[in-house]
């Protein structure tokens, strides 16, 4: 009966409800292994719920009769709450095809794998809007099929995921800024620096990204560089600056993040922070970082874990020795200032009478600080 108490006569909510039935009586046999019997359960029901709005889902349903199947979302629908509320949930567009091909999520793809696919896949599309529908598309999904490599034991070795999540954004990274790049130049032609030589650029990683250490809910800081302001080549002429201005601004426009502070792209640690130029020139990165320059010390301390991720690489790696010039230079460490930082983080961030694994004192970020604190004193 429906939930008004009348017979359900309809042919297609008679056939969902004996899937429906199949389905949980499987279901709750493998509830055991699932890491968290309750929650996992409660998630299959939202799950079979946007199961019958599709409209192959009877395709879908035998599929999940297959015996690797049903296991491995037992263990996916079974994770923190955390996790299926900021991702699972989200991501149900993911998810059959992840759990058709439950096999595959075994292997990893490479770097270079992703790449190649992405690069063919935005080749043989015209229309820009469908470009970044595509780009973004892909950003979800290999995302997802990380988390889930994680969540059924597939990554085992520690540091692992976060190399995997890292790949996954520098290649979204760079296929976007050279899809961008690309836009740009046909209407603006090449930038260029005063001898009308080609103006370089490179992206930069900073944070947990340019550390390689990438998790669930990591946002992409990131900080865009070019070597010398000119004039673009035509048809309509602008300065470089300009130019790479925009190359910023249609960047951070083509990535989407489904979920705020996941994959969303985090400018601030730019020269003069929100203040200052979406793309910093090689100059003005140089007066800015040297020691009698503007930025604080936190921010010098920050360069640390700065990795070129896109753009042109011989640039990239004039920007790492510039770094190691400005950062390593036999000064000892600012322990003073690093403290005044951690006291305001802990004041700010960390909710009184609470423990909290990354911000409290001695917990992830003093590791990390202590860590760095070590490279800037003897990195020379």
């Amino acid at each position: 009966t429906s939930a008004s108490g009348e017979k359900i006569t309809d042919a297609t909510r008679l056939k969902e409800l004996r899937a429906a039935v199949v389905l949980i009586k499987h279901f709750t046999h493998l509830l055991p292994q699932s890491p968290n019997p309750e929650t996992a359960l409660l998630h299959f029901r939202n799950f079979l719920e946007h199961l019958f709005q599709q409209q192959n889902w009877v395709d879908d349903l035998s599929t999940l009769e297959r015996t690797d199947v049903l296991p491995a979302l037992a263990k996916m629908l079974g994770v923190s709450d955390f996790l299926w509320e900021q991702f699972l949930r989200l991501q149900h567009d993911n998810l059959f095809p992840v759990v058709k091909d439950v096999e595959s999520l075994s292997r990893r793809n490479s770097r270079d794998e992703m790449e190649a696919e992405l690069r063919a896949l935005l080749a043989g599309i015209d229309d820009p809007r469908e470009k970044r529908l595509a780009l973004n598309a892909f950003k979800d999904r290999e995302m997802f099929r990380t988390d889930m490599r994680h969540i059924l034991g597939h990554i085992t070795e520690f540091g692992a995921f976060s190399e995997e999540l890292t790949d996954v954004a520098e290649t979204v990274v760079n296929c976007a800024v050279d899809l961008c790049f690309e836009e740009l130049t046909a209407r603006y032609g090449v930038p260029r620096g005063a001898k009308k030589q080609p103006s370089r650029h490179s992206v930069c990683a900073l944070g947990k990204c340019g550390g390689r250490e990438l998790g669930f809910a990591s946002d992409i800081e990131l900080m865009f560089l070019f070597e010398e302001d000119g004039r673009t080549s035509g048809p309509n002429i602008i300065t470089s600056s300009e130019f790479f201005q925009k190359l910023v601004e249609q960047f951070t426009q083509a990535i989407q993040a489904r979920r705020e502070g996941i994959f969303q792209i985090d400018l601030r640690l730019r020269p003069y922070g929100r203040a200052g130029s979406l793309a910093v020139s090689f100059d003005s990165f140089r007066a800015y970082f040297s020691p009698d320059g503007a930025a604080w010390p936190y921010e010098r301390q920050a360069l640390v874990k700065l990795r070129p991720i896109a753009g042109d690489a011989a640039f990239g790696r004039r920007i790492v020795e510039l770094r190691d010039e400005l950062i390593y230079t036999g000064e000892p460490f600012d322990v003073a200032a690093m403290r005044a930082m951690r006291e305001k983080q802990v004041r700010q961030l960390v909710r009184a009478g609470t423990v909290n694994a990354k911000l409290s004192l001695g917990g992830l970020v003093d590791c990390e600080y202590f860590v760095q604190a070590l490279q800037i004193t003897y990195g020379a």
